[in-house]
């Protein structure tokens, strides 16, 4: 019986370690595709010309909020983003601590209490406002990350938003994109 009961604890254990193993996986498979479109989407957009004025211009980006997403950025944006600027990645917890004129911040799920206070701060201004959120697909966020019901990684785009900052998406981004006005 002792015997039996421990073979049972012992399948039991080796189940419920492996289910959060395979979350963990889960969850870092999640953030290294998200990590690509945050690499990806900035290629497809049109900045206005004043905002990178020459060739070696550094493209700055803020992770905003705790998330595992940041270390896969980081490694991405190792390479150049655009044929004339490399990256600078910082990740902030703090809305005090958002740099005047960052080109992209991503809101992680963990600060989308946020997003509206960082959408504001940023209004009329050519930064990029990617958030993290199923439930702000609806946002004001210029990009919206999101997993439809079957578990594949789609994005919104709010196109008033980004006319208001003036930023252009390309063709070839719009239609892949599910649309907000």
């Amino acid at each position: 019986m002792i015997k039996k009961f421990k073979i049972v604890f012992i399948i039991v254990a080796l189940l419920i370690f492996g289910y959060y193993e395979v979350a963990a996986q889960h969850s870092q498979s999640e953030s290294k595709l998200k990590a690509a479109l945050l690499y990806k989407i900035p290629k497809y957009i049109t900045w206005p010309n004043i905002t990178f004025p020459n060739q070696t211009d550094t493209f700055n980006i803020v992770i905003f909020g705790e998330t595992d997403i940041y270390s896969h950025v980081r490694a991405n944006f190792a390479h150049p983003l655009h044929t004339y600027c490399f990256a600078n990645v910082t990740q902030i917890s703090r809305l005090s601590a958002l740099p005047q004129n960052p080109h992209l911040v991503f809101v992680s799920d963990s600060e989308h209490d946020m997003l509206s206070k960082i959408i504001k701060l940023y209004t009329g201004k050519p930064v990029l406002i990617m958030s993290d959120h199923e439930e702000s697909e609806c946002s004001s966020a210029h990009i919206n990350l999101y997993f439809n019901k079957d578990g594949y990684l789609h994005f919104s785009i709010n196109r008033t938003s980004m006319n208001t900052s003036h930023l252009l998406p390309d063709i070839k981004l719009l239609s892949l994109a599910k649309i907000i006005y």
